[in-house]
């Protein structure tokens, strides 16, 4: 059976899950309904924003809205500082070269590699979650290739 290309949610998913500090069981497209499950770690949601692929090379260079969630249940002050450090850990490895290169996906998919990667916007405060989840968000961009060997 044929593989299945890699798609951009799959890369910029596994990209982040392969930081270090981050925890890789937390990252995925949807927040889960129950937080009791990502307490204790936070949360990273990662939403395909836009991009565009390269005109020229089969390069993809998509744009994600990065959330990065952390709930305290029974406090009436939302845990800030945890969601902060989740988005500031992801925002130092755009600068870290070792998370470029081969990026392993699922089995049923190619792999890929990734040729770089920017924070293009800095991490900030959403305000007002009526369940006192606290939340940062920023724009992430990821230049990927299929690996093809």
């Amino acid at each position: 059976m044929a593989l299945h290309l890699p798609t951009n949610e799959l890369v910029g998913v596994h990209w982040i899950r392969s930081i270090e500090g981050i925890p890789t069981n937390q990252v995925n497209t949807d927040l889960p309904a129950d937080n009791t499950t990502w307490e204790v770690s936070g949360f990273v949601q990662v939403t395909l924003a836009g991009g565009s692929p390269d005109v020229y090379t089969p390069q993809n260079q998509p744009v994600f809205q990065v959330d990065c969630w952390a709930a305290k249940p029974n406090s009436e002050k939302p845990p800030w500082g945890k969601a902060n450090n989740l988005a500031e850990i992801i925002k130092a490895a755009c600068y870290d070269k070792r998370y470029w290169g081969f990026l392993a996906l699922p089995a049923t998919h190619q792999n890929a590699r990734v040729l770089g990667s920017v924070a293009t916007t800095e991490p900030r405060r959403v305000q007002g979650d009526e369940a006192r989840f606290a939340c940062y968000t920023f724009d992430l961009q990821l230049f990927w290739v299929r690996n093809l060997t």
